[in-house]
């Protein structure tokens, strides 16, 4: 009795139970098991060949999630900047702290940025880090002193290319959210929660940039701070 059993590859095994099997019966067993072996051979050969293809394929990927993780941080930190920038730039007279928020928004945004603020008492719009610094510095030069908090930030890729193993070129859009606290030399308060809308690019050799930034107030409140000491 002679069984042909189909494999887990799709390889063909022979088991033979008869006995005083001919010459040519054995002669065609032994063409049979011949093209067998070639057939286990050639299968194994394209097995490999798709294994190797999934682990190159396997490897790009999680080449590229690492660096869009990486990507996904440096957006995140556009904004983080910008809220440092921001309460530098109200420290009108000190000039150290003025000329790092005026550095850090030639840093984070793109020389034709299109900025705006809406949901608030009045409009206020700019465009480049140079027209935004001098918008951001007339709203806060009252103020005692800011500070503005961000959080709940959320990055989705738009556009995504590499190469060479290497981010070339892409875009994204982040929303994160704002409490930005205003005091008033007499210990009045002004807080606003609002939300940023960013739309951003990847520059080779300057990195990611903001290109349009909108500031959606939330909400705003005045309230009176008690005393310091």
């Amino acid at each position: 009795m002679t069984a042909v059993i189909p494999d887990m590859a799709g390889a063909v095994l022979i088991m033979s139970k008869k006995r005083g099997v001919s010459f040519q019966e054995s002669k065609d067993l032994k063409h049979f098991s011949g093209l067998t072996s070639m057939a286990v051979t050639l299968n194994l050969t394209r097995s490999m060949e798709r294994v190797n293809r999934m682990s190159l394929s396997l490897n790009r990927n999680l080449e590229e999630r690492y660096l869009l993780s990486l990507a996904r941080e440096e957006i995140e930190y556009l904004r983080r900047l910008y809220g440092k920038a921001t309460d530098a730039l109200g420290k009108v007279g000190d000039k150290k702290a003025t000329d790092f928020g005026a550095s850090t928004f030639h840093r984070i945004f793109t020389p034709d940025a299109l900025v705006k603020v809406t949901g608030g008492p009045r409009a206020l719009a700019g465009s480049g880090p140079e027209s935004w610094a001098a918008v951001v510095t007339n709203a806060l030069k009252d103020y005692e002193s800011t500070q503005h908090l961000i959080g709940t930030q959320v990055v989705d890729f738009t556009d995504v290319q590499f190469e060479h193993g290497e981010l070339s070129a892409g875009e994204a859009e982040m929303s994160s959210y704002l409490q930005a606290w205003h005091a008033w030399p007499d210990r009045r308060l002004r807080l606003v929660l609002g939300t940023y809308h960013d739309k951003v690019r990847f520059i080779p050799g300057k990195g990611w940039q903001i290109y349009d930034m909108t500031l959606e107030y939330t909400s705003v409140e005045h309230r009176q701070m008690g005393d310091a000491t």
